[in-house]
């Protein structure tokens, strides 16, 4: 079995996404190779960690869009004829949205509550971390703006972060243009010639590095890490382990196939594990 077979069936495990013959597959590697255990407990240490952190939303920001959403309700509106099509699985989602339409606050508490945390860790792994409260802001103004195309074809969740995935493409594009897109696929470049080796993931079975350091500080390395990993991979993983989208999700939003996206989260908890090595958040 390839490195890159072994990684992808590994991640997929933590997400308990494997066929009855994947999973027939991935116990023969886990039993025939220790470096695999190891691997597995590196990447669900850093799936955990992302998780378990996410960036609050500006607490103003409620007061602030009450103007411009005030402008937006006032709008004429009239209820879309989507009977039949909303899917039964997205009917709370789509109520939310037509609330959400007409201007109700409370349903618009309810959007900024349950998506703007997820939001604003987009922003920050886009590296706009300065302008996080005003992106941010743009994002749920735009979302106020196109909320009546939503039509329960997928979840709201799904919708919105495809808005902000888009958002913060076209505004990185403007921002740093062409020396932006160099760089990522330089990066990109780098990490598709890079051939995983579980004998570089999994050099070393030792527990974490230090068990008595603050969780704080732990979750704040492995951040730093994952900016280090090519946009594409990273934005990927952010959606999958911090907001717990489906790889079907990962892949509307960012425009890829499925099997896409499941490569490219299994490549970037891969090299996140590897990259807390090299910094000595684990022994290697």
């Amino acid at each position: 079995m390839s490195d890159e077979r072994a990684v992808e069936l590994i991640s997929r495990s933590l997400d308990q996404d494997l066929t009855q013959r994947e999973q027939s597959e991935f116990d023969q590697l886990i039993a025939g190779d220790p470096r695999a255990g190891t691997l597995r407990s590196r990447m669900e240490t850093c799936r955990r960690e992302i998780g378990e952190v996410p960036p609050a939303a500006v607490p103003t920001l409620g007061a602030r869009l009450k103007a411009a959403l005030a402008v937006l309700v006032g709008r004429p509106w009239t209820p879309r004829d989507v009977e039949g099509r909303v899917s039964a699985a997205h009917a709370a989602d789509y109520q939310l949205a037509t609330d959400a339409a007409q201007g109700r606050d409370d349903a618009w508490r309810r959007i900024m509550e349950n998506y703007g945390p997820g939001i604003s860790a987009l922003i920050y792994q886009y590296g706009f971390a300065g302008e996080k409260e005003d992106l941010l802001q743009d994002i749920l103004l735009l979302v106020c703006r196109k909320i009546e195309s939503f039509r329960g074809e997928s979840s709201l969740k799904t919708w919105i972060f495809r808005v902000s995935v888009n958002h913060l493409n076209n505004y990185s594009e403007r921002v740093h243009g062409k020396r932006k897109r160099e760089i990522s696929e330089s990066n990109l470049a780098r990490d598709d010639q890079d051939q995983f080796s579980l004998d570089d993931m999994a050099a070393d079975e030792t527990p974490l590095a230090d068990q008595a350091m603050e969780q704080k500080q732990v979750r704040a390395r492995v951040f730093a890490a994952l900016g280090d990993i090519a946009e594409e991979i990273r934005i990927a993983v952010i959606l999958r382990d911090l907001n717990e989208l489906s790889y079907r999700d990962i892949a509307q939003v960012m425009d890829i196939p499925e099997g896409t996206a499941k490569s490219r989260v299994a490549r970037g908890r891969a090299q996140l594990a590897r990259k807390l090595v090299s910094r000595g958040l684990v022994d290697g």
